[in-house]
């Protein structure tokens, strides 16, 4: 009754944005038309405008298979610039100690609609060449990265959303749920997250989950091109990565970063 009693000083039009993206936001797998309208107490042709704007404009997505809206990228940026400029500037630091280590690329990630999210970068002074870069989304079950940061969803939730949606980037993609469930469950075991040309041909990668308060919120990872993957080099970069996985993690904690 109070919260009723305080929306009546609102500008309504306004606090239906913010139902709809609020709305949005809490659900993992994206509501219909019909269910924003049921979440958020509005008629269907009431909302129906505001969704449409709100999609041209990029705030929010439409998955067309599933006629499912989901927060867009535009809003997740706008809180992103907001809330994590220092957080990733810490963590950017150990980065370049692993460039440092490794002489191969270091990258930050975290998942937005179960595509990796590109956080940061630190290059090396080595040639290589990746499709990923800051700021560009990729398929989370094709990279290591990804795979790192799915480690934190059940195994429920990730069948759930990849339902018919894993298709092949190149021949080395894997397609099959059971073996990416399987890498996973390593994963949340202890073991890195790898993936050898799964993305990009000729290259692979190794990747830690970094978690806080014992849930994961953001990835590290060490790219390589195949022809330096040498047993020793694959050796020293997972040593590193483990190493630095406990610091990032205290920093994470201890400082209180949001990605």
């Amino acid at each position: 009754m109070k919260e009723q009693n305080n929306n009546k000083s609102l500008h309504n039009p306004t606090l239906r944005v913010i139902k709809i993206l609020e709305a949005l936001d809490k659900s993992l797998e994206g509501l219909t038309l019909s269910e924003l309208a049921e979440k958020t107490n509005t008629p269907k042709s009431t909302i129906s405008p505001i969704i449409h704007t709100l999609l041209r404009k990029d705030y929010i997505t439409l998955d067309k298979s599933t006629s499912k809206y989901q927060i867009g990228m535009k809003s997740f940026l706008l809180g992103l610039s907001h809330r994590s400029s220092n957080s990733i500037d810490i963590i950017k630091k150990e980065m370049e100690d692993i460039v440092d280590a490794c002489n191969e690329v270091c990258q930050l990630g975290i998942l937005v609609d179960f595509d990796v999210f590109y956080l940061a970068k630190v290059d090396s002074e080595q040639p290589i060449n990746l499709v990923s870069s800051v700021g560009k989304k990729l398929p989370a079950y094709a990279t290591a990265l990804g795979k790192a940061l799915l480690s934190g969803y059940s195994d429920e939730q990730i069948k759930n959303y990849y339902l018919d949606k894993m298709k092949p980037i190149t021949d080395k993609t894997i397609t099959d749920m059971n073996t990416l469930l399987g890498q996973i469950g390593q994963i949340r075991k202890g073991e890195l997250a790898y993936e050898f040309e799964e993305i990009n041909k000729d290259t692979g990668c190794l990747a830690i989950p970094l978690k806080k308060n014992g849930k994961v919120i953001v990835s590290v990872s060490v790219s390589f091109p195949l022809y330096r993957a040498s047993k020793e080099k694959l050796k020293l970069i997972k040593k590193v990565l483990l190493e630095k996985r406990r610091i990032m993690e205290q920093l994470i904690n201890q400082l209180d970063l949001e990605f």
